[in-house]
């Protein structure tokens, strides 16, 4: 009983706080263009077509990447379902192939941000001169 007279004290002494106040740095963005990079190229008519094709081009690579995780999410089922006595049953990938997929996705991700930050670098330079 006393616990339970402490909880109630304790809860009766809590002061409301904000969901938002209470985000991990995780959730924190850590944005290449940032407002103000932003605000100065619309403000001094900064080329914006570069940009754009590189957002195309990303969008291009995304998509693929997304086709290649799906399938790789899916090898276990594969795996799961293979009967090697079933000729119906489609062979599920090796873990070379897994590995190497995985692997080049993360290659195209990390050049994908490389890109994105030399792309902020150029724009950085651009609206600053």
């Amino acid at each position: 009983m006393a616990n339970r007279n402490n909880n109630i004290n304790a809860i009766k002494g809590a002061t409301a706080q904000a969901l938002i106040d209470d985000k991990s740095m995780l959730e924190d963005r850590y944005e290449q263009f940032p407002g103000h990079v932003i605000d100065l190229a619309a403000a001094t008519g900064a080329p914006i077509d570069p940009h754009l094709r590189q957002l195309n081009r990303i969008q291009s690579l995304c998509a693929g990447m997304g086709a290649v995780m799906r399938i790789v999410s899916g090898n276990p089922v594969m795996a799961a379902c293979f009967d090697p006595q079933d000729d119906g049953t489609a062979i599920p990938l090796s873990e070379v192939a897994i590995d190497r997929l995985t692997n080049m996705v993360a290659t195209m991700c990390e050049g994908i941000s490389e890109e994105i930050a030399a792309s902020a670098d150029t724009l950085r330079s651009l609206v600053s001169a």
